[in-house]
C-alpha cells in the first residue's frame, strides 16, 4: 500500500528511498535525455508515483512527454523523461538525505541537468508548486547549529 504521508517534504524522501531500491536514473546518450524510471509489482504504488509527480512537479512544466505508466512481467513502472525527470531529480539531489551516490553522483546526469538549465531558462524560471516550502525546508537546514559529537 501507498505511505501515508501528508508532508512534501517526507514524500520526496520516500521518494529518493525507493529510487534506491527499486528506480533507475538513466540517460540516453544520443539524445541527452534523462529518465527517472520506478518499478513495483504493486500497480497501486506506482499511480501513488504519478500523483505526486503530477502534483509536485505538473505535467504543464514539460518540454517532452508525461509520465508513462506501463506494466511488463508482472511488474508495473512509472517513466518520466527528458526536462521534467530533470526538474526532478534537480529537487531531489538537494534533499540531505542519505542516498547511494552510484544513482544520484552520476556525473553524466548532474552535467545533463545542468546543461538543461542552460537549454531551457524559460521552463526553469517556472517556481514548483513546492518551490517555497523546500526552499524553507534548505534554509532551514542552513542556518541551523551544527550536532555536537
Amino acid at each position: 500500500a501507498p505511505p501515508k504521508l501528508d508532508n512534501n517534504i517526507l514524500r520526496l524522501c520516500y521518494l529518493i528511498g525507493y529510487i534506491d531500491g527499486d528506480g533507475s536514473i538513466t540517460a540516453d546518450y544520443n539524445g541527452g535525455t534523462i529518465n527517472l524510471t520506478i518499478a513495483s509489482s504493486s500497480k497501486q504504488i506506482i499511480e501513488w508515483f504519478e500523483a505526486l509527480f503530477e502534483e509536485i512537479f505538473p505535467f504543464r512544466l514539460r518540454a517532452r512527454r508525461g509520465s508513462l505508466i506501463m506494466e511488463l512481467e508482472s511488474m508495473w513502472r512509472v517513466c518520466v523523461g527528458g526536462y521534467r525527470a530533470a526538474r526532478i531529480l534537480d529537487i531531489l539531489v538537494k534533499l540531505p538525505v542519505p542516498k547511494l551516490a552510484r544513482k544520484w553522483e552520476n556525473p553524466r546526469i548532474l552535467e545533463m541537468i545542468e546543461q538543461s538549465k542552460r537549454d531551457y531558462p524559460e521552463q526553469w524560471s517556472v517556481r514548483l508548486p513546492i518551490q517555497d516550502e523546500i526552499d524553507a525546508y534548505l534554509a532551514t537546514l542552513a542556518s541551523a547549529a551544527p550536532i555536537a559529537a
